[in-house]
């Protein structure tokens, strides 16, 4: 994969940073559509919590069928959690940070030796299906990196997408 090469430097050394992709744009459904893919496909710690405004409290994540609808909706308090095991294109991610806001949908990653250009194409596989099930999605990267930096990473995830939908007409994720 060329996009390996390009953006190794994203992902091979930790420099002790965690870089987020943000799927940002969302609407309430779409925040929620994210969030239960994301769940569907990952071990959730089972510590996880969030802040339930009306109760006052934290809950547990898993003790709620829509925790990410209730950030999205101003019920509860944005919220992280680690999704481990997460497998697209047939191959394992390395753990992710999932951080849910009332409009988007932020992933974090360690960088490190466990990130390749398998894991690369599992990421985008996985950026490609969260967007086609959340269509008004950006993707971005977070707000300290370089312009030039985002747009190499979007053009490569850009050429992705193109590439999965010849393969398949049944997986635009647009």
């Amino acid at each position: 994969m060329d996009a390996w090469k390009k953006l190794r430097s994203l992902f091979d050394t930790d420099d002790g940073s965690l870089p987020e992709i943000r799927l940002a744009g969302l609407s309430r459904d779409g925040v929620a559509r994210v969030f239960d893919l994301i769940r569907s496909r990952a071990t959730l710690d089972s510590d996880a919590v969030f802040w339930h405004r009306a109760l006052d409290r934290e809950e547990l994540l898993g003790a709620h069928r829509d925790p990410a609808g209730m950030v999205a909706s101003g019920e509860a308090e944005p919220f992280h959690f680690v999704a481990s095991g997460i497998s697209a294109g047939g191959t394992i991610l390395p753990d992710l940070g999932v951080f849910v806001f009332s409009d988007e949908v932020a992933l974090d990653y360690r960088m490190g030796p466990e990130w390749g250009e398998a894991e690369l194409g599992a990421l985008f596989e996985l950026l490609r299906i969260l967007t086609a099930a959340a269509p008004e999605a950006r993707v971005e990267l977070d707000d300290h990196g370089l312009p030039e930096v985002e747009r190499l990473f979007l053009d490569e995830w850009a050429a992705y997408c193109r590439a999965a939908t010849h393969s398949s007409p049944d997986n635009d994720p647009r």
